[in-house]
C-alpha cells in the first residue's frame, strides 16, 4: 500500500510510477462544488461591503458574500490573529451559523470618507492591482449579530440563550472590495450571555484546541501585523479631535471627563455586553484596563468624523495601548509579559456634548496573549 493515499486521478499511474516517501501526491480536487449562480451578484456599494465582514454575508446564509467583498490580498486584523484574504472571515461566519439560530444582523452605523493618494502605500498598493491609481474610501461601522445559542460551536454548549455579538470595523475599500481591515467582536460579551466559560477559560482552551502554544494563531501585535495599503490616520474635526482629547484624558487617569456632559448623562456601551447609563461602570472600565497596563504607550490609530443634515454629529477613534502587564487590573495580577490591546470607540454627540458612547476591546485576545507568554496552559 503506497504511504499516501492518492486520489482518484492519481491511481490511473499508480502502478506505473513509484511514488516518493518524502513526495506526497497532488492534493485531489474540492469534492464540493459552488454552482454557478443564476444570476450575477449586483456590485456592492461601499455600506454592503464595509459591513459584510460584521455578520450580514452570515446572516443572510451566504457565507460567498464575503468571498465577493474582499480582496484575496486583503490585509485582515483581528485582536485573535493576523491573515490575509477572505477565508478566515468565512470561517467566523460558518462559525457564527453552527452556534447562533437564525441570526439576524443589524446594521447600527457607518461612517465614510474618501482618502488621498498620499495616504497609500505605493509599495502595498502596486501589489494589489495597481491600487495607486484608485484613492478610495475608508469605513467606520458598527452592528450586532443577533441569535439564539442552540448548537455548539465556538459558544460552547448551547443554553439556549439568546446571544448579541457587537463588532466594530475599519475597512478601507477600493474598486469595490475591503483591502484593509481592523476588526473586533465583543467575544467576551458573547459569552456571558451564553453563560458558558469566562473570557480566560476561552482563552485557554482555544490555545488547546488548536495544539499548543505552537500551533496556535498569534494574537495581532506590533510583531505579528501586517503592512497594508492603506497608511493614513483619518482628519482632523472639531469632533474626532474633541474625541481623542476625551480619550487622552481618560488615558491619564482624568476621569472627570466621563462627567462632562452632566445635563444629559452619556449612555455607555462597554465591552463585556455591559451598557449603563452614566459614568460609574465607565469609570469602573477604563480604570481597570489602565490599572492593568499602567505604562503602556496610548496611540491614537484613526479618527473620523460625520456631520449629515438630519442626524447627529458622529465621530470613531481607533486606539491602541502596548507595553508591560505590569499592574492588577482587569487581567488580573501583574504579569509583566507584553500586551497589545486594539481598540475603537464611537460617540454621538448631543447639544451639551457626548451623550452615546460605544467602546470596544477583545478581552479574550488580551487573555490569550497573557497565557501564551506565561505558559499557563
Amino acid at each position: 500500500m503506497p504511504p499516501f493515499p492518492l486520489s482518484n486521478r492519481g491511481r490511473a499511474s499508480q502502478f506505473s510510477a513509484q511514488v516518493e516517501v518524502d513526495q506526497p501526491p497532488e492534493s485531489p480536487a474540492p469534492l464540493f462544488r459552488r454552482p454557478a449562480r443564476a444570476f450575477p451578484r449586483p456590485e456592492p456599494d461601499h455600506d454592503t461591503t464595509a459591513l459584510a465582514h460584521l455578520g450580514i454575508g452570515g446572516a443572510e446564509g451566504d457565507v460567498a458574500t464575503l468571498e465577493a467583498a474582499i480582496h484575496p490580498a486583503a490585509c485582515i486584523r483581528l485582536p485573535l490573529r493576523v491573515f490575509q484574504g477572505p477565508g478566515g472571515l468565512m470561517a467566523d461566519a460558518l462559525g457564527d451559523l453552527a452556534a447562533l439560530h437564525e441570526p439576524r444582523f443589524y446594521a447600527e452605523d457607518s461612517i465614510q470618507t474618501e482618502t488621498f493618494s498620499k495616504e497609500l502605500c505605493h509599495e502595498a498598493a502596486e501589489a494589489q492591482s495597481g491600487l495607486h491609481s484608485d484613492t478610495g474610501h475608508f469605513v467606520v461601522v458598527r452592528g450586532s449579530l443577533i441569535g439564539r445559542h442552540e448548537s455548539h460551536g465556538w459558544l460552547g454548549a448551547p443554553q439556549g440563550q439568546e446571544v448579541r455579538l457587537r463588532g466594530m470595523a475599519d475597512l478601507w475599500c477600493a474598486q469595490g472590495q475591503v483591502r484593509d481591515a481592523w476588526i473586533l467582536r465583543d467575544t467576551a460579551g458573547a459569552l456571558a450571555q451564553a453563560g458558558t466559560v469566562t473570557p480566560q477559560q476561552w482563552a485557554r482552551a482555544r490555545i488547546r484546541a488548536a495544539g499548543g502554544p505552537e500551533l496556535c494563531d498569534q494574537p495581532l501585535s506590533p510583531d505579528t501585523d501586517l503592512e497594508g495599503p492603506y497608511t493614513g490616520r483619518g482628519n482632523s474635526s472639531p469632533h474626532a479631535d474633541d474625541l481623542v482629547e476625551r480619550l487622552r484624558g481618560l488615558m491619564d487617569g482624568d476621569f472627570l471627563t466621563l462627567g462632562r456632559d452632566r445635563s444629559h448623562p452619556c449612555t455607555h456601551v462597554l465591552p463585556g455586553n455591559r451598557q449603563c447609563i452614566g459614568s460609574a461602570a465607565a469609570q469602573a472600565f477604563w480604570a481597570g484596563l489602565r490599572s492593568a497596563l499602567p505604562s503602556a504607550a496610548f496611540r491614537v490609530e484613526h479618527r473620523s468624523a460625520s456631520v449629515e443634515v438630519g442626524q447627529a454629529p458622529r465621530a470613531a477613534v481607533r486606539w491602541s495601548l502596548y507595553g508591560r502587564h505590569d499592574g492588577a487590573g482587569r487581567f488580573g495580577p501583574a504579569t509583566g509579559v507584553y500586551l497589545h490591546v486594539m481598540g475603537m470607540t464611537h460617540v454621538e454627540f448631543g447639544p451639551t456634548g457626548i451623550r452615546r458612547d460605544w467602546t470596544l476591546i477583545d478581552d479574550c485576545a488580551i487573555w490569550t496573549q497573557i497565557l501564551l507568554a506565561t505558559g499557563d496552559i
